[in-house]
């Protein structure tokens, strides 16, 4: 349903309530209700400076300086502006009026700002997915810090494309799997940035060994990366996790597909699916949302170097696929950008599969 209101009819309120302007699966509540209730204090404002003024509202193309594109998104917002009483402030010093706001600025405001003003760590976060996750969230507006654990090469790298997309970012090193570590590398996000809301424990290592060849250092290497890092990660961090905050674990679909020579592998990653509902009911009461992200396989530096990329157990997954291809880091970040907003609200202990509906 798409509401308008007439915002020039004498002695209306000051707040008006929510506008939902629907395109497209888009709802864009509070960021219309903001702009209606912005323009109508503007409109008050107006009529008591010049009380016999009139202007007229603006037509699409006059908003957009060209004719708007034809979409559905466009189309909404259109009808929005429609509905809006755009005006210009007081002239200035310089005798020029400024707008009340521009455009460019709104469309910033209504689609670039899911994580405006929040702070997020991402562990792992200098190669693979860990990457795109702490980019996509900086491109949201989150503030991020970049852990990694040996190639501060790559998470430097990272640091980098942030801020030169103008967002903001700093290198944190630490191994997740030491308690000492695993708090530096959350102290840094609040003496750096002065809060969290987003964890996203990504780190995460993999070697597969059929049955006859587990050792004690491959099952302690993967299972104290993998959910003991989980576990210090989070424990440094819920201290400073307000209502709202949101925890991501970075699972695997490997906990419900089992392959095999995969048991130690798969047993961390389904110790982390036990992890991520235990604790959702655990922390659910203080409103902080725990859901974890189980890809299938991605194509990363990290598949490519342990040979799974090409091999004939890539071709298995990939005949298993019912969309047919692999996986692309940016597959799983669109996801974690999701988790970590608003928008995932309500939910908690789930379990989002993203493998191109390999079961």
């Amino acid at each position: 349903m798409h509401h308008t209101i007439d915002i020039t009819r004498p002695g209306g309120p000051d707040v008006l309530a929510p506008v939902d302007i629907i395109a497209g699966g888009y709802v864009a509540r509070n960021y219309a209700a903001a702009a209606m209730n912005g323009a109508h204090r503007a409109y008050r404002q107006d009529r008591a400076d010049d009380p016999g003024g009139a202007r007229s509202l603006m037509r699409s193309s006059e908003l957009f300086g060209q004719t708007p594109p034809h979409n559905s998104f466009c189309a909404a917002l259109s009808r929005l502006k429609r509905c809006l009483y755009l005006h210009e402030r007081k002239p200035t010093g310089s005798g020029k009026s400024q707008p009340f706001f521009t455009v460019p600025n709104l469309f910033k405001e209504m689609i670039m700002s899911k994580l405006a003003g929040k702070v997020a760590v991402v562990t792992g976060a200098s190669k693979g997915i860990g990457a795109a996750i702490a980019k996509a969230l900086a491109a949201e507006g989150a503030s991020v810090v970049v852990n990694y654990a040996s190639s501060k090469a790559g998470a430097d790298a990272v640091v980098a494309a942030i801020t030169a997309a103008n967002g903001k970012a700093v290198a944190v090193g630490g191994d997740v799997s030491k308690a000492a570590d695993a708090q530096g590398i959350v102290n840094a996000a609040i003496e750096t940035f002065g809060r969290l809301d987003v964890l996203v424990n990504n780190s995460g290592i993999y070697e597969f060994s059929p049955i006859e060849e587990i050792t004690e250092e491959h099952f302690h290497k993967q299972f104290n990366t993998n959910v003991l890092g989980v576990l210090l990660t989070t424990q440094a961090a819920v201290g400073h996790l307000g209502e709202g905050a949101s925890i991501i674990n970075v699972s695997s679909v490997v906990s419900r597909i089992t392959p095999p020579a995969s048991a130690v592998y798969s047993g961390t990653k389904g110790a982390v699916d036990a992890i991520t509902g235990v604790l959702a009911r655990e922390l659910g009461p203080r409103k902080i949302r725990v859901n974890s992200i189980n890809p299938g396989v991605v194509v990363t530096e990290g598949t490519h170097s342990a040979g799974i990329i090409g091999s004939d157990f890539d071709e298995l997954m990939l005949s298993q696929t019912p969309l047919g291809r692999l996986g692309q880091p940016d597959d799983i970040a669109s996801i974690a950008v999701f988790l970590a907003s608003d928008d995932a609200r309500w939910m908690t202990g789930e379990h989002l599969v993203a493998s191109g509906g390999m079961r």
